[in-house]
């Protein structure tokens, strides 16, 4: 199993980031009992959270000198908004995903939104949580959630909302798969109760995170999906 580095801009609080590492932590040992109880041998993992880093021998500015430069160049003034696909472009390209492939969860305080729209429009019509490509990382946003103020709302949305992009990241829902999927702009979705379910909105994620039980949430097309991931990845064929 890959390991897993996180990062997080300097806006985004101290407790959002604990909980997205616990989040990540939480998905990886269902995964490893799901594998378990499947007779699979999982390789181990880690997590390595980088939070707001800088390369000191880097200048400022430079490729790769630092956490703002992600968000830097893929930053559209005109919209304030991180356009995602660029993000996760700049994440593919790093040197250090060419020299030590891994999973990438970056967590941003500023508005995001997947590409930019063909139609000017507001960007408030047009954001998302997060934007994941499978098998590489997931960039997402705390941006839209600020807005939740009920006491522990915006940390069970946070958390279901990581464990879905992480979910995305892992391979879910199975490529293969036919049951119970619905397809969204594009991205696949579990059409079942579980963090694999598509939200469009903040009020729905938040309602979706208040019924949400506790752990890992999958259901039983989804953990299935988990065992067909980690034969493919194990075939060598993602």
């Amino acid at each position: 199993m890959k390991p897993v580095s996180i990062m997080w801009t300097q806006g985004v609080e101290l407790s959002e980031a604990r909980l997205v590492i616990t989040a990540v932590r939480d998905f990886l040992r269902l995964v490893y009992a799901i594998g378990h109880q499947a007779g699979l041998a999982l390789p181990p993992t880690t997590i390595r959270p980088f939070g707001t880093w800088y390369i000191p021998s880097r200048p400022e500015g430079s490729p790769y000198w630092g956490t703002p430069w992600y968000v830097d160049n893929s930053f559209d003034p005109v919209r304030q908004q991180v356009i995602g696909a660029r993000f996760l472009d700049l994440v593919r390209e790093e040197p250090w995903q060419k020299s030590n492939p891994h999973w990438d969860v970056a967590v941003i305080d500023h508005d995001l939104i997947e590409q930019l729209p063909d139609h000017p429009g507001d960007p408030g019509d047009d954001f998302a949580f997060g934007v994941a490509i499978p098998e590489l990382a997931t960039v997402l946003s705390v941006y839209r959630l600020r807005g939740l103020v009920r006491s522990g709302q915006r940390e069970r949305a946070l958390r279901r909302l990581v464990l879905q992009q992480f979910g995305f990241v892992l391979g879910l829902p199975y490529r293969w798969r036919t049951r119970q999927i619905e397809e969204i702009n594009g991205r696949r979705y579990c059409a079942n109760h579980c963090v694999m379910q598509w939200f469009g909105t903040v009020e729905q994620l938040a309602r979706a995170a208040d019924r949400q039980p506790e752990g890992v949430p999958l259901c039983d097309e989804c953990e299935h999906d988990v065992i067909q991931v980690m034969l493919t990845r194990g075939r060598g064929l993602n």
